[in-house]
C-alpha cells in the first residue's frame, strides 16, 4: 500500500482558492465589504508587507469569526459543488481515484485553512487533511490561527504524523511551490505542477480574474513533472 500526499491549491486545482471562495463567502452572508477588505490585504501580502499568517488571520477575522463551523462547512461545500468542473484539475481527480480504488491512501497537505479543505472528504475519496489550523472553541471560529502555516517542514511532520497508522511502500507527493518542497524532498517519489501560459498576456488576465475572485481556466495548461 502507497501513501499520496498531495497539496491543494494549484495541485489538486488549477487555481488557488482564497479569493474565489472568499468572494462566494461573502456574497452569500450579503457582506461585499468584507471581499474588499480580504483584497486589499491580498495585496499588502504579495508585495511582501504582511506575512502569509497575517493574511490569513485577517481573512478569518472579517469573514469567519464568530460562525460555526457547521456553517462554514456548508457554505464552502456549496461553493465546491458548484465549481467542481472548472475548478479541479480533471487529471488529478482521475488520478486520486483510480489510486484510492487500488487500496492506496490519499491525504492532503496544504497550507490553507483547514475549514476551506476539510469540506472536500465530501467530495473525493480523501482519507484525511492536514492544513493550516483555524482555532475553534465550542464550534466557533474565535478569529486566529493554531501554530503555523502548514508549509515546508510542517507538511513532512503532518506525513510524519499519519504514516505510523499504517505499513506503506512508498510515499509519493505531489505540489506546485516551494512550500511543498520539503515535502517533496522527503518522499520516495515525488512530482511538481508547471503552469505554462501560452502568453504573458493570458497570465496576467489570469492574475486580474483571480483578484477580482474568478476561477481562471483559459490559456494554460498544467504538465506534473518528476521533482
Amino acid at each position: 500500500m502507497n501513501l499520496l500526499a498531495f497539496d491543494f491549491d494549484k495541485t489538486i486545482t488549477i487555481s488557488d482558492i482564497i479569493l474565489p471562495l472568499c468572494r462566494y463567502f461573502s456574497r452569500q452572508i450579503k457582506s461585499s465589504n468584507t471581499f474588499f477588505i480580504i483584497q486589499i490585504y491580498y495585496i499588502i501580502y504579495r508585495f511582501g508587507l504582511i506575512s502569509s499568517k497575517r493574511f490569513k488571520e485577517t481573512t478569518i477575522k472579517h469573514l469567519l469569526k464568530n460562525k460555526s463551523t457547521e456553517e462554514i462547512e456548508n457554505l464552502v461545500t456549496e461553493f465546491y459543488k458548484l465549481n467542481l468542473e472548472k475548478l479541479f484539475n480533471p487529471e488529478i481527480i482521475n488520478l486520486i481515484s483510480e489510486q484510492h480504488n487500488a487500496g492506496n491512501k490519499i491525504i492532503i497537505v496544504t497550507s490553507n485553512l483547514d475549514l476551506f479543505i476539510r469540506p472536500v472528504m465530501k467530495l473525493l475519496p480523501v482519507d484525511e487533511v492536514f492544513g493550516t489550523r483555524v482555532k475553534v472553541i465550542n464550534g466557533n471560529v474565535v478569529g486566529m490561527i493554531e501554530g503555523e502555516n502548514c508549509s515546508g517542514r510542517l507538511k513532512v511532520e503532518a506525513i510524519k504524523q499519519y504514516t505510523p497508522k499504517f505499513q506503506f511502500d512508498r510515499i509519493i507527493s505531489y505540489g506546485d511551490s516551494p512550500g511543498d518542497f520539503e515535502m517533496l524532498k522527503f518522499s520516495d517519489q515525488s512530482f511538481i505542477a508547471e503552469y505554462k501560459f501560452d502568453s504573458l498576456l493570458s497570465k496576467l488576465a489570469c492574475r486580474i480574474k483571480y483578484l477580482c475572485g474568478r476561477i481562471c481556466r483559459d490559456g494554460f495548461k498544467v504538465v506534473f513533472k518528476k521533482f
